[in-house]
């Protein structure tokens, strides 16, 4: 059952157990079902469980045998930074032909035609069933393009640009988050990052710039097949 956590976060928010349970797999169906549909739409108890996620994965590297204490010391130290000024969500529905965009919160997908001319050029045919989004998050220029693969999957390239200049921005960190759980987390290079492979899901995209989360996207991705 959903239990309600005291301290920062609401009183409608997942207790910390419940949220360690949900990332062991502890849970029934309905249960993570529920869970999920809370970490959909609270970004408090997304961020709580994106930081259990990242210690529970350090402390398995570090063989640490007593987790408890150290997932407080440093789920702590994370819960104190500053919160991601930006969040927004991204709805998208892929057929086999096109793309139809069911909920964009902040009007962040723009025409393909937006994209640099030697990004489109080297663009084939098939992989003009993309979708293009670009948000500012302190500065940071996000540019997304998500590229439809086939009927069950899709791959994502992230462009980090200085929105004052212009220029690539390196050692930006990008995390991917499925179902609480990180998938993947790259540094850009020259600007750049790229997940592939992905299946259709719900993701969110966490933007963090030196050791600030300073935005975050939710990206839900449907197929229609």
């Amino acid at each position: 059952m959903i239990t309600a956590s005291e301290g920062t976060r609401g009183g409608d928010c997942l207790s910390e157990e419940h949220l360690a349970a949900y990332l062991e797999n502890l849970l029934d169906g309905i249960e993570k079902d529920k869970t999920e549909e809370h970490l959909s739409k609270c970004k408090a108890c997304r961020q709580q469980s994106i930081v259990f996620s990242k210690v529970r994965s350090g402390i398995l590297k570090e063989a640490l045998l007593k987790a408890p204490r150290v997932l407080t010391d440093r789920a702590k130290q994370l819960v104190d930074q500053p919160q991601a000024k930006d969040w927004i969500e991204v709805i998208l529905k892929f057929t086999k032909d096109s793309i139809t965009v069911l909920k964009d919160t902040a009007s962040v997908i723009k025409p393909l035609e937006a994209l640099p001319i030697a990004v489109r050029q080297g663009m084939t045919a098939e992989a003009k069933n993309s979708v293009f989004l670009s948000k500012i998050f302190n500065d940071v220029e996000v540019d997304i393009i998500i590229e439809h693969i086939d009927n069950e999957s899709c791959e994502i390239e992230v462009r980090t640009i200085e929105a004052s200049t212009s220029n690539p921005l390196e050692n930006i960190r990008l995390n991917l988050v499925c179902e609480g759980k990180e998938l993947a987390s790259y540094l850009t290079e020259k600007g750049r990052a790229y997940f592939k492979n992905l299946d259709f899901d719900i993701y969110t995209l966490v933007i963090i710039k030196g050791q600030v989360i300073i935005g975050e996207i939710l990206l839900r991705l449907e197929s229609a097949q």
